[in-house]
């Protein structure tokens, strides 16, 4: 077609000058076109060239329920992965230090865990003017499981060079995968590299920070969103591949549909964990933990009641939270969570764990960094979801799941 045209406004320059005035119009018509189809330094919804996002919509599971999702304005240490631990809510994943955001996944399936598959180069789009849309450059998947709800933090890059970051007042819509073939063609040179946060917390690189991968990719996406377009491929082609498995080798199509679960990590099969007896935290921390409790001295969460003993077995810093509940948790073979928050006077970077179900059957695991979940050998799954300063000290959140995650797809 613009073949056509261009042959259309040669003869008419040759005509008269009126057929000039035409070809210089034509040329103009262009070069709009050319702007909205979104080059580099002028795609819709980036950088600073006004107008919408532009995105291929996608589905999650029928399982799953998305909750709302919200800007995350906490602070995160992240630079040195084996020191220092997020100061997060749920589990976190992706990568980007521009925008955080917050939301909650809900399995609605009573019997087998739902993966929410996250399709790289999702765009988020604000709600607050000034603030920046965001972009997730690698897929992420999410474990969820059976019925059962997992709060989760997304680390975004940002699309808007000067514009504020996440805040907690803002909202945001997920539209889909970016339709920009600019950034699309950085996607394709990131497919199967490590990107994200949870790759180099699982798949430690020695001679690699991660702080550093983090601010050079925003970077580059800057350089496509507000600059020319011509970044450093060389970095991008030298970052360390993902062990091969870690993702269906389809990932990125967006026209296969992903596998309902894939939770090997976190959803294994195994034996019936039976009733939880008691669960208990060891801290490092000097002082005694607590948790809000009645004037009884229990803990009740989803309607399972604990009683609470601190300083469990003469030991400093321990917690213990020893059911009194009829049925208990897990009990007669369902699969249920609790939820347990204590607070301690000191961050911890190792939490020891012990559970006990009826059956007599202890199991203790360390559990080192916020997002990680366990499946124990009594069939109980721990999962650290969250620690925040509060009080002078910091609270803890875990997730003790009964019979985790039968039955995965991996």
């Amino acid at each position: 077609m613009v073949r056509k045209l261009n042959e259309r406004v040669w003869k008419a320059s040759s005509v008269c000058l009126g057929g000039l005035l035409l070809f210089f119009g034509i040329i103009m018509m262009q070069s709009c076109i050319k702007d909205d189809i979104g080059e580099a330094g002028n795609i819709p919804g980036m950088g600073n060239a006004g107008g919408e996002l532009q995105a291929e919509a996608y589905e999650f599971h029928q399982d799953l329920i998305l909750g709302t999702i919200t800007g995350y304005d906490g602070t995160s240490s992240v630079a040195h992965l084996k020191s220092d631990f997020l100061e997060i809510v749920g589990t976190a994943q992706g990568s980007g230090d521009q925008v955080k955001v917050e939301l909650s996944i809900t399995n609605t399936h009573l019997s087998e865990c739902r993966s929410a598959w996250f399709r790289a180069g999702t765009v988020f789009d604000v709600n607050l003017s000034g603030y920046q849309n965001a972009i997730l450059l690698s897929p992420v998947n999410i474990c969820v499981p059976p019925n059962a709800t997992k709060k989760i933090t997304l680390f975004l890059y940002c699309l808007n060079l000067g514009m504020h970051g996440s805040d907690g007042d803002a909202s945001y819509e997920m539209l889909g995968v970016t339709t920009s073939q600019p950034v699309l063609d950085l996607i394709e040179l990131l497919w199967f590299k490590k990107v994200n946060y949870e790759h180099y917390l699982y798949y430690p690189e020695q001679d690699l920070d991660y702080s550093v991968v983090r601010a050079k990719l925003q970077d580059i996406l800057w350089i496509i969103t507000n600059g020319n377009g011509e970044y450093d491929v060389d970095f991008i082609n030298a970052l360390p591949d993902l062990p091969e498995g870690v993702f269906p080798e389809y990932i990125y199509d967006l026209n296969v549909t992903l596998p309902d679960c894939w939770c090997v990590d976190e959803c294994e099969v195994v034996e019936n964990s039976g009733a939880l007896s008691y669960v208990a935290f060891l801290t490092n921390c000097t002082g005694t933990p607590s948790a809000e409790v009645d004037e009884n001295g229990n803990y009740t969460v989803d309607g399972f009641t604990f009683n609470v003993q601190t300083n469990y077995q003469q030991t400093e810093g321990t917690i213990k939270f020893e059911s009194i509940s009829e049925p208990a948790l897990g009990e007669d073979g369902l699969i249920e969570t609790g939820i347990f928050t204590f607070w301690a006077p000191c961050r911890d970077g190792q939490i020891t764990v012990t559970t006990k179900n009826k059956d007599e059957i202890t199991d203790v695991v360390d559990v080192n960094e916020v997002g990680q979940a366990i499946v124990m050998d009594n069939g109980f799954m721990i999962e650290f979801i969250s620690v925040v300063a509060e009080n002078g000290g910091y609270a803890y959140t875990f997730n003790v799941v009964s019979d985790s995650c039968p039955g995965s797809n991996k």
